[in-house]
């Protein structure tokens, strides 16, 4: 859990991924269509040494890794009790 204010409450999501390059940016924009507002508190991408023995579609192959911290929100439960009294 995030920090708590009066009507709503932070939600952390730890998020670590491996894949293509063009997977890890497909991921992100997908992100970017939810109608939930999200924020990216933190983030950090790297390159991975793939082993190509055996490989036979390059475009999965798995040379970028993302760490990330997401911040989502919501409405706090006792918000609603405040309210009424």
């Amino acid at each position: 859990m995030g920090n708590r204010f009066e009507f709503y409450e932070e939600i952390l999501v730890d998020v670590a991924l491996k894949g293509s390059y063009s997977q890890l940016v497909l991921f992100l924009a997908n992100l970017t269509n939810t109608n939930k507002v999200m924020v990216l508190k933190q983030m950090r991408l790297s390159t991975t040494n793939p082993k190509l023995d055996g490989v036979t579609n390059l475009d999965s192959l798995e040379t970028v890794s993302f760490q990330g911290v997401f911040i989502g929100y919501r409405y706090r439960e006792d918000a609603k009790e405040v309210g009424r009294k």
